[in-house]
């Protein structure tokens, strides 16, 4: 099957973004901490709290980009992890940055996911995009 639209047009777009959403069998809520407020209610001696701002919330691919690399340091060794999100094109325009939260809601094939919070270190975007995707590093200690 030959695509007869021009590359890199909203046409394009629009007739390839189903081909990376298939495979966003996840879903990722991202929000941007310290948006949420917590003030204390004299009236009924309890503390309200609101959540921090939700920025996106649904189907997402989440995917290790490289291997675990060590990073030894005086009293810090770690390893470190790079992973990408991608989300549906018609989320462009989300303002993800740097240090947002992003937090693995449902994986059916990969339920250890949900056992992670992960900050975004990175968000990526190109001019001609069919899907949005930001990155992750994941750092951990050996010596817990």
């Amino acid at each position: 099957m030959r695509l007869r639209v021009k590359p890199f047009t909203q046409a394009w777009v629009d007739a390839l973004k189903h081909v990376p959403e298939m495979g966003m069998v996840g879903t990722i809520t991202v929000t941007r901490p310290g948006t949420g407020t917590r003030q204390y209610d004299v009236g009924t001696d309890t503390w309200v709290t609101t959540p921090d701002t939700v920025l996106y919330s649904g189907s997402a691919r989440v995917q290790p980009i490289r291997s675990n690399v060590y990073r030894e340091r005086p009293g810090d060794s770690t390893q470190v992890m790079a992973i990408r999100f991608s989300i549906p094109v018609a989320n462009i325009n989300d303002e993800i940055r740097f240090r947002d939260k992003v937090q693995v809601t449902a994986s059916p094939l990969n339920e250890t996911l949900l056992d992670y919070v992960f900050y975004v270190t990175d968000p990526l975007d190109s001019t001609n995009p069919i899907e949005k995707t930001f990155i992750y590093i994941f750092l951990y200690s050996l010596y817990l």
